[in-house]
């Protein structure tokens, strides 16, 4: 029988031939979103168990928005909102930017709690979804890091944007506030790194239903009831959803700086960092969970880019408590207090170079100036320091810092305590400038041959950056 080849939102194509006949076969791949990864498998069990992991699409003409309130009302209302829509076995299709657009069209919080939310706004976000992923992918495009792209016109008899119905009238479709400095009204848009949800979020003040400050206060108590009156069952859960985050996880395509992939190409295709991934699949379905999540893996390379980096940080394995880390070393989530090693590092940069009391413990704003806060080692068994050393990581850290080492800017790297120095002992001198002290841990930072405090590290590091015509880092902690 003749295929029926339709390439409308297209993203490949395979051609069967009959080498008999002569006769082809077309198969059209569709994807609307290009989200798609292509990944060749013997397995049709593999396949069907992707897909069932898979929630309901928000772009399906069957999705309805009684179904989408019915879904949000079985969760835990304790639920963080973009974690909620993040959540592909819930919902599948939201994307940070679309979350980010949705949230904003709807005026609602993205570090509420789904109890926060009324009926009458949860009806208003789903539409504003659901309005979001219909204009902004129509004729495939994807093009949400511009400024703007044309909407899809009317719809076709199947609820699907008809992509070539752009004559029907229908104003130009704009991200309100997804990557942009202001909103179309005007009011600054903030960009937070340290999303709920794990990831970057663009939000107005506009939106905030309370002061972030009321809100974080609150919240380490109110989670601590929270796991007190839930117990095992809470537990359980988060062992469920951690193994679901591994089970399909693809590591590299975590890595979203073109700059990193390219220098650790050879890395991220070997053998051994398949078998790392391997590795780290088996030990979430074996019921142990992780930290980071997959998402902020990677976190210290993504928000710090291989052309930004001047100066280097080097630590040994993320926290790991839960909630505490995020994939930068030393680095904690906003609601939670700061370590003893952070309580020192804090110490030291006030007396070093006078920062400001923080009211946190998260130095994301010293990557975006290129401070690349490494571990040695990027994952971590819940409870169990170093549990993940040896599987794999020291391969790709030490790439990273080879990398580094080639170039030919001058970087600093400032390296606190005896596993940090050795893991960094090939950095050439001659090109860079190596700051030893101890580690800034109770346990080393005083009584020692380098002690970290009263090191001035920090106000040497940027010494060394302005023999080489670099600016200053601002080392507070905002």
């Amino acid at each position: 029988a003749k295929h029926h080849e339709d390439p409308t939102h297209g993203r490949w194509y395979l051609d069967l031939v009959d080498t008999e006949t002569g006769n082809k076969l077309r198969t059209y791949y569709h994807d609307r979103r290009n989200f798609g990864t292509l990944k060749f498998s013997l397995s049709k069990k593999e396949l069907d168990d992707k897909l069932s992991s898979l929630g309901y699409d928000l772009m399906d003409a069957s999705t309805s928005e009684d179904l989408f309130l019915t879904t949000m009302a079985n969760q835990n209302q304790d639920m963080n909102i973009c974690k909620f829509l993040m959540n592909q076995s819930k919902i599948a299709g939201v994307g940070n930017y679309i979350l980010a657009e949705g949230l904003h069209r709807s005026l609602i919080d993205p570090f509420a709690s789904l109890d926060e939310l009324h009926e009458r706004q949860r009806r208003t976000l789903f539409n504003e979804l659901r309005l979001v992923m219909m204009q902004s992918y129509a004729k495939q495009q994807r093009r949400w890091l511009k400024d703007s792209i044309k909407t899809p016109g009317t719809k076709s008899g199947n609820g699907e944007a008809d992509a070539d119905a752009n004559s029907s009238g229908l104003a130009e479709f704009e991200l309100q506030c997804y990557n942009r400095a202001r909103c179309p009204q005007g009011e600054e848009v903030i960009r937070d790194t340290a999303g709920p949800h794990g990831r970057t979020i663009w939000y107005t003040k506009k939106q905030l239903f309370k002061p972030l400050d009321e809100r974080f206060v609150s919240l380490s108590h109110h989670q601590a009831q929270t796991e007190h009156r839930n117990g095992s069952d809470d537990a359980e859960a988060a062992r469920s959803q951690n193994a679901n985050d591994w089970k399909h996880v693809d590591l590299v395509q975590q890595l979203s700086d073109e700059g990193w992939k390219g220098a650790l190409q050879h890395i991220l295709e070997s053998e051994r960092f398949q078998n790392l991934q391997a590795f780290l699949q088996d030990e979430a379905a074996s019921g142990a969970t992780i930290f980071p999540p997959p998402q902020q893996v990677f976190a210290s390379l993504n928000q710090c880019r291989f052309d930004d980096v001047k100066i280097v940080i080097v630590g040994q394995d993320p926290y790991h408590g839960a909630g505490q880390g995020h994939g930068l070393a030393f680095s904690v989530q906003k609601d939670v207090p700061p370590p003893p090693s952070l309580k020192n590092i804090i110490q030291e940069l006030k007396d070093d170079v006078g920062i400001k009391q923080p009211v946190h413990g998260n130095l994301e704003s010293w990557s975006r100036q290129g401070v690349l806060l490494l571990n040695s080692v990027l994952t971590v068994r819940q409870g169990e320091a170093n549990s993940h050393a040896k599987k794999g990581w020291e391969e790709v850290t030490d790439a990273i810092i080879e990398a580094l080492n080639q170039r030919e800017d001058g970087l600093v790297f400032l390296l606190w305590g005896n596993p940090a120095q050795k893991k960094a002992s090939g950095v050439n001198t001659e090109k860079h400038v190596v700051i030893k002290t101890s580690h800034p841990s109770p346990l080393g930072a005083r009584r020692t041959a380098s002690p970290f405090l009263g090191s001035r590290c920090f106000s040497d590091a940027n010494r060394s950056l302005a023999l080489v015509d670099k600016a200053a880092v601002d080392w507070n902690i905002v």
